[in-house]
């Protein structure tokens, strides 16, 4: 909020004050001074537009200090609210105190006093949309760190069930190979026994082996015994043995 308006409404039923402090803050390019010495109108128009700091006289005809405090915070919560009286009392310092009032400042008072008043509000108010605006920041940081946490576990999950499917990939394929590739030669005399395959005995050529353990992938896969992609990937293999 460093770059925005502050804006700040001032309503007192003297116009000598408002005129001063008019020009005390002309040359202030950070913030939008309304002044008003109706305090009804400024009653209304507290319902309609949005101020960031009200600056209201004590004691005024029709709609006084006080119940112009409670009416600003009740319609804008997050406005701040500085009393200005030259009759205050403990009971209205109390009173004000009690509705929210941010500060107080009694009349007669010098320009400087004053404006430093302002500046003061104004860094707070600065201050306090800053801290808001961090707090958002954390908050959507936070639920970003979430969201990255569950895409990990994810991750790992789904890389977890990949492992374990070519794992049963890999075993089924080793089957296949044991299954529709080889034979069992029992040596003459209850011997020594060796398995090999058709191919390996000189017995069938490459393309009759590829179709014969073609065949047996085929009827795994018509079995349920492979998934599509499982089958893709034994065939693919098979080409490379072959």
């Amino acid at each position: 909020m460093s770059n925005e308006l502050i804006k700040i409404l001032i309503v007192d039923d003297d116009p000598v004050v408002l005129s001063v402090l008019e020009e005390t803050f002309s040359n202030e390019e950070h913030l939008a001074i309304s002044t008003m010495s109706d305090s009804e109108e400024a009653y209304l128009r507290l319902e309609k537009e949005p101020f960031d700091l009200l600056i209201t006289d004590l004691m005024m005809p029709h709609v006084d200090g006080l119940c112009l405090l409670g009416h600003a915070t009740k319609c804008q919560p997050d406005i701040l609210v500085v009393m200005v009286s030259g009759y205050a009392s403990l009971e209205t310092t109390l009173q004000a105190i009690h509705a929210g009032v941010y500060d107080y400042i009694t009349k007669p008072f010098r320009v400087e006093e004053f404006r430093l008043l302002v500046h003061n509000v104004a860094a707070h108010i600065r201050l306090k949309a800053e801290n808001k605006s961090l707090a958002a920041e954390i908050t959507a940081l936070k639920e970003r760190v979430v969201h990255l946490e569950n895409s990990l576990l994810h991750s790992q999950q789904e890389s977890g069930r990949l492992e374990e499917e070519l794992g049963r990939w890999q075993e089924m394929v080793g089957q296949t190979g044991v299954t529709a590739g080889a034979v069992t030669e029992a040596s003459g005399g209850g011997g020594r026994s060796s398995r090999l395959s058709y191919y390996e005995k000189g017995v069938e050529t490459a393309d009759e082996r590829f179709d014969r353990e073609f065949h047996n992938l085929e009827s795994l896969f018509s079995e349920g015994r492979l998934t599509p992609e499982e089958f893709d990937m034994a065939r693919q293999r098979l080409k490379t043995l072959v």
